[in-house]
């Protein structure tokens, strides 16, 4: 398998596991790599805040730095 197919595959349970459709195996299977794939990582935080955000469920804090200078 390419690079390419394996991050595919990894996006797609992902996808599943946010939805609720990945089998229990899979997701423990998952969630383990999870722990020690940074990138995978990243995007499964990405994923949850665009949904928050999609859900008008996103607390973002933002920061005026204008001072800052």
């Amino acid at each position: 398998m390419t690079t390419d197919k394996i991050d595919n595959h990894y996006h797609q349970q992902l996808s599943a596991l946010m939805d609720g459709n990945l089998p229990p195996d899979e997701a423990r299977f998952l969630l383990r790599r999870l722990q020690h794939d940074d990138e995978l990582t990243g995007c499964w935080e990405r994923w949850q805040l665009c949904g928050d955000v999609l859900r008008g469920q996103a607390g973002l804090q933002i920061r005026d730095t204008l001072g800052d200078g």
